[in-house]
């Protein structure tokens, strides 16, 4: 039975996660906070699924991974365009200008 409710509980913040990007989309630091608690639920999901099945956990680690290095990108492109424009609005620069 917790399984089930744990299991509604990480879709529901999977849900908030998912509604909080799609708000905050003028704010590039927003969007990257969204974004972790995006893969948090995801992992917190797999978690759970590879305890009720008894998996192995590996590819939790690998998954972790993944996490660490998409979380450096995202921080090292707020620093760049911190440095070059000044502030994290989105609308405030084009990513393609012409």
């Amino acid at each position: 039975m917790w399984l089930i409710i744990m299991f509604f509980y990480m879709i529901l913040i999977f849900n908030f996660s998912c509604l909080i990007f799609l708000n905050f989309k003028n704010h590039f630091l927003l969007m990257l906070i969204s974004l972790e608690f995006l893969v948090l639920s995801l992992f917190l999901l797999m978690n759970l699924y590879l305890n009720y099945l008894n998996f192995d956990f590996i590819i939790l680690i690998y998954y972790l991974g993944l996490i660490v290095c998409e979380s450096v990108l995202g921080l090292s492109m707020i620093v760049m365009i911190m440095r070059i424009y000044g502030n994290d609005y989105l609308n405030s620069f084009m990513l393609m200008k012409w």
